[in-house]
């Protein structure tokens, strides 16, 4: 059931807030007294209009009745007089999605009301099937069969207006002295008393004819489907006519989007505006301007007299008449505006709404462009899929061909990538949909993907095409829409607009200028700079040219339909070359900015080029450009890290790597020694950036021998700035593999070069780095005072990255110093910084220290969100050892909250990525000892041992005494467990005695192992005793307290 006030917008105009808001609160208590009393449920509430949804239709219906006769016998202010309500039932199957109703019966419910009058109550015919034998003879009234908006079929139309004798009876003798007693704020009829008749209002009988579109006057044609979204466009669209401000409304963009059918639309909610009418005039088959008038006359039924002027008289028959003309496919009929313009000086009460490609330059005119329909994002989940306005306008027009088609969670996002690739264009998205009947979506979308690939491909340029004979031929395929447009263009527009469709995913006025400008279009036409920005400027406003702003610059671009056309066309010579050689620069530039403090926007700047960098990939590819090819690989290489597209740059520098290095060595012989060095110099900066993609992929041998490599090419060609990157890059890997002391040598040259060279970026990159060697050797004062230092110079360069790097680092040192608060501060500070800029690895490690610092606090539901975002990256990153040490993590805090099953489960994935890896260090035998501690809570001693066992052989080898301590450790509690308190004792003894040589990883760890001796000290009670095994420990030896352990 749906109600709505008629004439709410003049209560509020006529009376003022306090009276209107007055009624429009006693208005919402007796709907909601009403709804309550006949068991139904409120959905929505918009304004004055309501809907609430009843189980049983009869209900409703008694419902309604009841609305009317409160709303009659309530005493309104006296100003206000009396409040007219018009309501609609119909009766149908609703949807729950999220929490909220939807489905075709509201559509219709709402239309049924927006149909009657205030006063009125309207149902639709399944109600009245329903209904009809519940209620007195008479009760019911056919008004007809009527068209109703934004409705496929025309619907049979019912008035509810039950005898009065009845009225009573239907709603019961308690229930209307409640409502009457309500409505004149006083129980004034007792029970036992019979209720005077009187007291029972009158409802009206008689209203004028339904407000539908077979009663006001038009010619609008019947939709022969539904019209999905854009709702806010058609509030305004209407917004802008029905306030009397403005007269004429133009609504552009390209050929497709759907202009005509949201004008109808629009239309159709503003027939009860114009008492004269709205009159639809096609002006797409008209060929000449000047006939115009004489198609607005036609589609008014006016004769024109042969002899006299035709625009005089439709103006003599418009003058007098408030009605709105809807002139679609204005576009090809510019000349005519000036008839436009006549017809609304000379009619005052005129309006006209307009579609075309291009605005008519009229004053007063408003410019509306219309927008493609809302598209999913890229990894947008199955829900908001469904809920897109281009996936459901595909799902809706793929079911009218093939009515057994379904949105599955499988093909929801192959259909919102056709929706993006096609930029929610309309008539493309409905062309595609009607492939279904003989293709899978997988199977368009890979057609699709072929025809952008290879545009020249006749076979791919059919598939958004149609053979209904009820399209108008220019609909019949996309390419028919877009040569429409593109015929309309002079013939400079037309050469600059095939080359503008060579670039990728859209570009900035001045590339197209630098890059137009230099190609043979330029030098056959002789244009200065200024002449291609008014062409752009005409493009866009011809609806050619997509509009984007982007960190406050415009930046244009062309939909994918209409690249595709345009691609298949002859281009003109040299544009690729020119291309290539810009965004190979532009990408250099970009590089170097990414060391100073616009790094933020120049990574956003980056990644809205990426199409353009791809674009150049392909160029050099195709054409053996081999030295432009890893010259942008290197350019682009911080960018594709910072981002997370790991896979992305290491595949483009492997192929720079081998083709240069191929394409070098057949150089050698023919070119000169500087051509040679050059090549050799650009190698040695490909392996650097490779070097950074096989250290996160823990292929840290591959990435040691890349940087050798490239350090003695920078040593041999004396290129002291590529000694400085690669023997920082060495050091990493040093460090990544446990040699500290060589990484420490690297770092220490690096620094003593950049120094030299007075490199302050390199200079704070080497001082953090010797600050993590220092980090390593637990000399955490000094990695401090490296990392501060690293800082300082960051922030003097407004290095974003760096200084979140030096955070980081600031914060893991006071996290192991038990430094906890200290050390949040500067991971939420390092944090943010890394959101600000994408790094997608920078963010994962940060919230992995967070984390951590939660779970020292016993602040375990936290430090779980922190570890599952964390892990979220990881895995898409595709970071192993990322993963690993999140899954370890979620797996302490699961065994913290005696959660073993679960503990486990973590444990293992994260042990099982461990044992993948070369080069975890530390964290194989620390996920081991993991499970062996979850096996010993959980009494399983012999599983327990050899997690044990397995760990301490990998410790073993390392000759570590801190680490074969942990071993040594865990051992204790297994004895100890065992009742071999003897050897618990030794055990831990051994451990004490090791943190006393050479230090322990926390002060925790160590007083763990205090209490451990004391509690295995007070077991064994005999002082004695203990006497003695302390004496036997201390000349015990490591190694036979190992080999005890190994052989147990």
């Amino acid at each position: 059931m749906f109600t709505d006030i008629e004439g709410s917008t003049l209560l509020w105009e006529r009376h003022g807030n306090d009276i209107a808001a007055a009624a429009i609160n006693a208005h919402n208590a007796i709907l909601r007294s009403a709804k309550a009393a006949w068991k139904g449920m409120e959905i929505s509430n918009e304004g004055d209009a309501f809907s609430f949804l009843f189980p049983v239709a009869s209900d409703a219906v008694s419902c309604a009745l009841e609305v009317q006769l409160a709303l009659k016998a309530h005493q309104w202010h006296k100003d206000v007089g009396q409040l007219r309500v018009r309501i609609g039932v119909h009766t149908g199957d609703m949807l729950l999605l999220n929490n909220e109703y939807h489905g075709m019966p509201a559509n219709l419910a709402k239309r049924i009301t927006d149909a009657g009058h205030g006063g009125q109550i309207l149902i639709s015919a399944a109600t009245h099937e329903l209904v009809k034998t519940q209620f007195p003879y008479g009760s019911f009234s056919d008004l007809g069969t009527h068209r109703l908006k934004n409705i496929r079929h025309p619907e049979a139309i019912f008035q509810f207006r039950p005898p009065q004798s009845s009225i009573l009876k239907i709603i019961g003798e308690k229930r209307w002295r409640e409502v009457l007693a309500k409505a004149v704020g006083d129980d004034t009829l007792p029970e036992g008393e019979p209720i005077d008749t009187a007291l029972i209002p009158e409802l009206q009988h008689a209203f004028p004819a339904l407000r539908t579109l077979d009663n006001l006057p038009n010619n609008l044609p019947i939709p022969m489907n539904s019209f999905i979204g854009r709702e806010a466009a058609i509030r305004s669209i209407v917004q802008y006519l029905a306030d009397g401000q403005t007269r004429l409304v133009t609504l552009t963009g390209p050929g497709g989007i759907g202009k005509t059918r949201l004008a109808l639309q629009a239309a159709t909610e503003l027939l009860d505006v114009y008492p004269d009418g709205v009159w639809f005039i096609p002006l797409a088959d008209l060929v000449q301007p000047a006939y115009v008038i004489t198609e607005i006359a036609a589609a008014l039924a006016l004769p024109l007299e042969p002899a006299e002027d035709a625009t005089k008289q439709v103006v003599a028959y418009l003058s007098g008449k408030t009605l709105l003309l809807i002139l679609d496919n204005f576009e090809h009929l510019m000349e005519a505006s000036t008839d436009v313009k006549t017809l609304l000086l000379e009619c005052p009460a005129l309006h006209c709404l307009v579609t075309s490609r291009e605005f008519l330059k009229i004053v007063g005119e408003q410019r509306f462009e219309v927008s493609p329909l809302s598209v999913p994002a890229k990894n947008a989940e199955y829900n908001v899929l469904r809920h897109s306005e281009s996936v459901q306008l595909f799902l809706e027009r793929a079911e009218a061909v093939a009515p057994d088609f379904q949105l599955t969670s499988d093909n929801a996002a192959v259909i919102g990538t056709i929706c993006r690739m096609v930029d929610g264009l309309s008539l493309a998205i409905e062309l595609a949909a009607a492939r279904v009947r003989g293709m899978t979506p997988q199977h368009i979308l890979e057609r699709l993907k072929a025809a952008l690939d290879s545009p020249s491909n006749a076979r791919h340029s059919t598939l958004l095409s149609t053979t209904n004979k009820d399209v108008p031929v220019r609909h019949q395929t996309l390419d028919a829409v877009i040569a429409w447009s593109y015929e309309l263009l002079t013939s400079d527009e037309q050469r600059l607009l095939c080359q503008l469709a060579l670039f990728s995913g859209g570009f900035s006025l001045e590339a197209a200028e630098a890059i137009c400008n230099s190609t043979s279009f330029q030098r056959e036409h002789e244009l200065p700079d200024i002449e291609i920005f008014d062409l752009i400027f005409n493009l866009h406003d011809k609806s050619l040219l997509i509009r984007d702003e982007h960190l406050g610059k415009i930046r244009y671009r062309l939909s994918v339909p209409l690249q595709l056309y345009l691609r298949r066309k002859q281009h003109p010579t040299g544009f690729r070359e020119v291309h290539a050689q810009y965004y190979l620069a532009l990408a250099q530039q970009q590089d170097k900015r990414l060391q100073g403090a616009a790094q933020s926007d120049t990574l956003s700047e980056m990644a809205i080029e990426l199409d353009n960098f791809r674009a150049v990939f392909g160029f050099a590819q195709g054409h053996a450009e081999w030295c432009l090819f890893g010259k942008l690989a290197v350019a682009l290489s911080q960018f594709f890290y910072v981002r997370g597209l790991w896979s992305e740059g290491l595949a483009w520098l492997k192929q720079a790597e081998i083709e240069l290095q191929q394409f070098a060595r057949n150089q050698k012989s023919e070119d000169a020694s500087e051509t040679t060095d050059s090549h050799a110099l650009t190698i040695a900066d490909i392996r650097v950036a490779l070097a950074s993609f096989y250290n996160v992929r823990q292929e840290c041998q591959t990435a040691r021998e890349l940087c050798e490599s490239a350090l003695l090419t920078f040593r041999k060609l004396k290129c002291q700035h590529g000694i400085v990157k690669a023997l920082n890059r060495l050091g990493i890997v040093a460090r990544y593999q446990g040699e500290l002391e060589e990484a420490d040598e690297h770092f220490t040259e690096a620094l003593d070069t950049a120094r030299r060279l007075g490199d302050i970026w390199q200079i704070a990159f080497a001082l953090n780095n010797l600050g993590l060697t220092a980090y390593h050797h637990r000399h955490f004062e000094k990695a401090k005072e490296r990392y501060a230092e690293g800082l300082v110079l960051s922030r003097q360069l407004g290095d974003k990255r760096g200084i979140a790097y030096a955070l980081n680092n600031l914060g893991t040192t006071a996290g192991r110093q038990g430094l906890r608060q200290e050390a949040k501060e500067y991971h939420t500070e390092s944090l943010e910084i890394r959101q600000e800029l994408a790094d997608k690895r920078g963010i994962a490690t940060s919230l992995n220290h967070l984390g951590l610092i939660a779970y020292h606090q016993t602040a375990y539901e936290e430090a779980h969100h922190y570890h599952t975002r964390s892990l979220h990256i990881q895995r898409e990153l595709g970071d192993k050892r990322g993963c690993s040490y999140s899954l370890s993590h979620l797996g302490l805090i699961a065994y913290q909250q005696n959660n073993d099953e679960a503990a486990k489960h973590y444990y293992r994935e994260s042990l099982q990525l461990a044992r993948e890896l070369s080069a975890l260090g530390m964290n194989l035998p620390y996920l081991l000892d993991s499970l062996g501690k979850i096996a010993l809570r959980q009494d399983e001693h012999d599983e327990a041992r050899r997690y044990y066992v397995e760990s301490l052989h990998h410790r073993n080898k390392t000759l570590k005494p801190r680490e074969i301590a942990d071993s040594l450790y865990q051992f204790g509690r297994l004895a100890r467990a065992e009742d071999k308190l003897e050897l618990s004792l030794s055990l831990f003894l051994q451990t004490a005695r090791i943190h006393t040589e050479v230090g322990t990883t926390t002060p925790l760890y160590a007083n763990a192992v205090k209490e451990a001796i004391a509690a295995v000290e007070a077991e064994i009670g005999d002082l004695e005793k203990i006497e003695k095994l302390r004496s036997e420990a201390d000349t015990q030896t490591l190694q036979d307290l190992v080999n005890t352990c190994l052989s147990a």
